[in-house]
């Protein structure tokens, strides 16, 4: 089993929703100082639909419109968390809260949800898919282009495909095509071996995994596939 804070910095931090989930969602429109770029300490100015029994919030940035690689479905819109805000005041419909934690620049515009204390296992058991599973890598939480080992990644592939939080599955490269000289014939080459991930969170169509073992580069667009 894994210890449910070895990944904890990684809960909660990126998610996907639907492309029209933020339309009514709590958003900055100023700052107490006038500033654009904020940061933690600084007092924002909020508003939209607020649950008054939230107290913290997480603030969050619109990405990117992910789609399945192959079927091109339109899978999600990612949202990367900036940090949290505390809910202080409301007046006339206009929300004070206070930036907390805050891992990057926080702007005018930026998203707020509520954070939820749902219960969560408190130890992650390790084990392989039951389902075939052959998920694409769309994208990792650091946004660099070589992934290594303790980077959480998107994966095409949630809960509708059989995937499961402990899920363990294996990273592999596209070994590509070679022609044959003499003949001119094209050969697919085997796929290689660049890791091991773990499923931590699962959405409908997507989920999040954290690389295990690296044993190359892993990049997006490789694949996540049940072990063998």
């Amino acid at each position: 089993t894994i210890p449910r804070e070895h990944i904890e910095f990684f809960l909660n931090r990126n998610q996907i929703v639907s492309p029209t989930d933020l339309e009514n969602k709590p958003h900055i429109i100023a700052s107490e100082d006038g500033r654009l770029i904020l940061g933690g300490g600084d007092n924002i100015y909020a508003v939209g639909s607020f649950d008054s029994s939230v107290e913290r919030y997480m603030v969050y940035r619109e990405g990117e419109i992910h789609k399945d690689p192959l079927t091109k479905e339109v899978l999600g819109l990612e949202i990367r968390s900036l940090g949290l805000a505390d809910h202080k005041a409301e007046n006339d419909g206009v929300h004070t809260l206070t930036l907390q934690n805050t891992e990057f620049n926080v702007r005018v515009g930026d998203f707020l949800y509520p954070i939820v204390n749902e219960y969560i296992e408190p130890f992650y058991t390790p084990r392989a898919p039951s389902d075939e599973i052959a998920a694409s890598i769309l994208s990792v939480s650091r946004g660099v282009s070589a992934i290594g080992q303790y980077d959480a990644v998107l994966l095409s592939k949630g809960e509708r495909d059989g995937l499961e939080v402990g899920h363990i599955l294996t990273i592999v490269q596209n070994g590509g095509t070679a022609v044959d000289p003499k003949t001119r014939v094209k050969y697919k080459l085997p796929n290689v071996e660049a890791g091991l991930a773990m499923v931590f969170s699962v959405d409908d169509k997507t989920s999040y995994a954290l690389i295990l073992e690296a044993f190359k580069p892993i990049r997006i667009e490789d694949l996540a596939i049940t072990p063998k």
